[in-house]
């Protein structure tokens, strides 16, 4: 979800359409960019708070995109207008807006978190732009049947249906574990994997001991984590970012019943941290 490559595939995407349309036209809107100006392409990606690590590394996917490009398109310099999407919705209504009044922004690379997408896919649709996610894997974002305020949205990377459903054929499959229990935090990411993990490990013959949720910001997981014991799981699931999934991984082993538990978290929790 959050790797260089992606980035550079987004990027490199959104170049290539550039390049087929050098006026970026869409609901009859065209950019016209003068001669001598640069074309500039909005980013906007999560870059502060625990998750920045994600966004940082999409930025540098980017720049390394126009970096093999030369820096430029049809003769013009490129430059970046980056905002930071936080990776809520509220931060991802923001950062399109930002860049939706930017009248130099010929398209858009993001952003990092399906919940900012959601917040900000509007905005950037009804303005005629475009935007490539390397990262926002909810399937509602690409579904068939999707809002109209999603025709300004396209991804590389893969929804989270393909990976729920990986990861419940690891876990039955290979690791021969039968019993799990699921923590989302109620975003559209988190949420959405434990929904299909679950569906697709219970159709395996599978069990879900429980269900549980924790909130942003939640550093004190004992209680969610003593609820999870006592339905005496093998393995949690916990798709969820950074911040919170830390302290999980941090305080589980103090949890009686837990000390053997199998841990196992999704693309969100892929960082150094």
């Amino acid at each position: 979800m959050m790797r260089k490559t992606l980035g550079i595939a987004a990027a490199t995407g959104l170049l290539a359409g550039a390049v087929a349309a050098p006026a970026l036209a869409q609901d009859s809107k065209v950019i016209t960019i003068p001669e001598g100006e640069p074309i500039t392409i909005g980013v906007y990606q999560v870059l502060s708070g625990a998750n920045a690590v994600l966004g940082q590394d999409m930025v540098y996917g980017i720049e390394a995109a126009l970096e093999q490009r030369g820096g430029e398109l049809l003769g013009y310099e490129i430059e970046l207008n980056v905002q930071d999407e936080l990776c809520t919705a509220e931060g991802g209504a923001q950062a399109a807006l930002a860049l939706t009044s930017d009248p130099t922004v010929v398209g858009i690379v993001g952003s990092s978190c399906s919940s900012a997408t959601v917040g900000g896919i509007q905005t950037i649709t009804e303005s005629g732009l475009t935007s490539i996610s390397g990262s926002a894997t909810a399937n509602d974002l690409t579904q068939p049947d999707r809002g109209p305020e999603f025709e300004g949205f396209l991804r590389t990377a893969f929804p989270d249906e393909f990976q729920g459903k990986t990861v419940a054929d690891f876990v039955f499959d290979e690791l021969g574990l039968t019993k799990a229990a699921t923590i989302h935090s109620g975003d559209p990411y988190s949420s959405g994997l434990v929904d299909d993990f679950s569906r697709f490990f219970t159709e395996l013959g599978g069990e879900i001991t429980l269900a549980e949720a924790v909130s942003d910001g939640q550093t004190d997981m004992n209680p969610v984590l003593t609820n999870v014991a006592a339905s005496g799981p093998e393995i949690i699931y916990f798709p969820i970012f950074t911040d919170e999934g830390g302290f999980i991984a941090d305080q589980v082993g103090s949890v009686d019943g837990l000390e053997d538990v199998t841990l196992m978290g999704s693309d969100g929790l892929f960082s150094l941290d």
